[in-house]
């Protein structure tokens, strides 16, 4: 696929995003805290966090249709459930029922979110470490946990992941020579 914007029917989100944004949205939790990144948006309502993705076609992504979301939504929670049990809880769908966006239930799928428990953002390792909080046995904690993640993975086809690497190559040298006043 290649990268650029999509017809504004595939890739408007405002109506969704809004309504994510919406403390009524989560039955008057408040208030929503919204988290951009360049293929998705976090709200973090109460206890919870969703995540929808931007539909959006880029050079290593493709979420340009629902259904690509959806898959990409159930990769996430397959490839994190088990490395974080307590925080990837599952794909839920955002419904239009009776011209009323809603998370959950029966109803028209507008949009698929990952959702999951959200957690305490001042424990994260980037602010466990500005606190000088990243002691030897935290580390060694951390690299076993890695380690048991990477035993616990399904082996992938290596010889692929490694062609794929070239395609990156080209795409960055086609995206250098394109800007010679950069690079």
């Amino acid at each position: 696929p290649t990268a650029g914007p999509l017809p504004p029917e595939e890739g408007d989100a405002s109506e969704l995003f809004a309504f994510l944004a919406d403390p009524g949205a989560y039955g008057g939790v408040g208030p929503v805290k919204r988290i951009d990144t360049q293929s998705a948006a976090v709200f973090l309502a109460g206890d919870d966090a969703y995540k929808a993705l931007r539909a959006i076609r880029l050079p290593f992504l493709d979420f340009s249709t629902l259904d690509k979301r959806r898959a990409a939504c159930e990769a996430e929670i397959a490839a994190n459930r088990d490395n974080a049990p307590g925080v990837y809880l599952g794909v839920t769908p955002i419904v239009r029922r009776g011209g009323v966006l809603a998370i959950g239930g029966e109803g028209e799928v507008v949009e698929w979110t990952t959702h999951m428990r959200r957690f305490d953002e001042n424990a994260t390792l980037d602010h466990v470490a500005e606190r000088g909080g990243l002691s030897p046995d935290l580390i060694r904690s951390l690299a076993a946990a890695i380690r048991a993640s990477h035993d616990r993975a399904p082996l992938s086809d290596g010889e692929r992941a490694t062609r794929s690497l070239a395609t990156y190559l080209d795409q960055n040298q086609a995206a250098f020579a394109a800007r010679p006043d950069l690079f």
